[in-house]
């Protein structure tokens, strides 16, 4: 047995894959093997649960179940395929460990594990202590970064329910940003309520009615014993008696009572985002379990994803930051400047149509052309644009260009900068893909602000 064998044992191969009977092989071998046992292994999935662990995940259970199948087979074929699928793996158990960690830490404070979170950035979090309250101060500071939470917001407008209701989100952040933390909590208390009640009309209750234990998040990192469903406990916690000393959970119901009245702070604030968020996840992963189960994973779809994160760690380690000015020859053929242009061309023309086709993939999926477009008039019909100038682009990563200018909108100067990310349909960030495709990282009027000192006005007033 081979060194990396020894350290990675694996159970006897069963009869049906004996040395002496296998074919010459190749890599489709390997693959077409591989295929049929996934076939093989098909199950049914019963009615969510909580999750004991990110591992128990059933896309989770389905990936590590296809590459322990595949470490088996590497014993007989396709050995050069073998340090792959260990990699593969550990990074699987890397990430999900992660999310662990992190409800070891939190949960208990009930906080979520969210799909707006980056991996990375958690992990700095556990990496820098092991204290729950110094590690919820650091998350706080995510969900206080302009920069990252208009990301997550813009997540909010792909899910029916929450669309139609962020005039009242984002006048929650406006606030939130403000240190107005009581009418922040407020407003989203209201926001999810209503979400909910809408979300499934058949059952026509709000979140405050709902038993916690029924709101769990299929194949969801939000569905975890410690994750929506017990975050919510305090939310639906009846309170009568006053509570005069400062809280720090979203108590729904003493809130809205007005038996808890100390609960302007950070704290409870964030929190209320947090559970937004979780809810945002929840009601994706409840339309995905209505779906017809997925086929099993192939292998080769293994592979394809690996190569995406090949082609993505090459296209980084290759990678140097450049910025570009307008004097700079070969600007203005640049083909993030020309596509630039495409999009305030079209906003310039009020095209919504095609401002929808500058959005990312993956926020849109399953949307129609025409609700694409609706979603830009109702986006861009107040902000009117006369005439826009590109000044500069700059590279911050293999995959995201800034293009920064100048331009008038309603009859007022400002700046714009645009912000492009290339990625596949799914999201997946791909600098050598050649069918991946610029997006927009956001897709609205808030990528030009307004010359300092002036007032925004109508796109009909002088």
């Amino acid at each position: 047995m081979d060194e990396q064998q020894e350290q990675d044992p694996i159970a006897p191969l069963p009869a049906a894959l004996d040395v002496a009977a296998v074919t010459p092989w190749n890599e489709r071998t390997f693959v077409v093997t591989m295929n049929i046992m996934s076939r093989k292994s098909a199950v049914v999935h019963p009615e969510p649960s909580p999750y004991g662990s990110a591992m128990d995940l059933p896309s989770v259970q389905k990936q590590l179940k296809l590459l322990q199948g595949g470490k088996l087979v590497t014993r007989v074929i396709a050995r050069d395929q073998r340090q792959k699928l260990v990699d593969l793996e550990a990074e699987l158990r890397r990430l999900m460990g992660t999310v662990d960690q992190f409800y070891n830490l939190l949960g208990a404070r009930h906080w979520v594990f969210t799909d707006c979170f980056s991996v990375d950035d958690i992990e700095k979090i556990l990496d820098s202590t092991d204290d729950a309250e110094a590690a919820e101060a650091q998350l706080i500071e995510l969900h206080r970064n302009p920069e990252t939470t208009k990301f997550w917001l813009m997540r909010l407008q792909g899910t029916d329910g929450l669309r139609q209701r962020m005039h009242q989100i984002k006048r929650a952040m406006d606030h939130y940003q403000a240190d107005q933390f009581d009418s922040c909590v407020l407003q989203l208390i209201a926001v999810m309520d209503g979400f909910v009640n809408d979300f499934e009309p058949e059952k026509r209750q709000g979140l405050a009615a709902r038993d916690p234990e029924e709101m769990v998040a299929w194949d969801s990192v939000v569905g975890h014993s410690l994750g929506l469903s017990n975050a919510l406990k305090p939310f639906t916690k009846t309170i009568k008696k006053r509570i005069d000393k400062e809280v720090h959970d979203v108590f729904r119901h003493g809130i809205v009572h007005g038996s808890v009245i100390n609960f302007d702070n950070v704290i409870v604030a964030s929190k209320a985002w947090n559970l937004l968020f979780a809810l945002d996840d929840w009601a994706k992963a409840t339309i995905k379990a209505q779906r017809p189960a997925d086929p099993e994973p192939q292998l080769r779809e293994v592979f394809a994803q690996l190569a995406k994160t090949q082609r993505l760690k090459q296209g980084t380690e290759a990678w140097e930051p450049q910025s570009f000015s307008q004097s700079d020859a070969g600007f203005n053929e640049h083909e993030i400047a020309e596509r630039t242009r495409d999009f305030m061309n079209a906003w310039e023309s009020g095209n919504y149509g095609m401002l929808a086709t500058f959005q990312r993939r993956m926020l849109v999926a399953g949307d129609s052309p025409g609700a694409q477009a609706g979603q830009m008039r109702d986006l861009f019909d107040f902000f009117h644009l006369s005439e826009y100038e590109l000044s500069e682009i700059d590279n911050e990563a293999p995959v995201i260009y800034n293009v920064h200018g100048t331009a008038t909108v309603n009859g007022q100067p400002g700046t714009f900068k645009c912000r492009w990310i290339l990625e596949e349909d799914d999201g997946t960030p791909a600098p050598l893909s050649e069918t991946a495709q610029w997006g927009l990282v956001f897709c609205n009027p808030t990528i030009w602000t307004l010359q300092a000192g002036l007032s925004l006005t109508g796109p009909g007033d002088s």
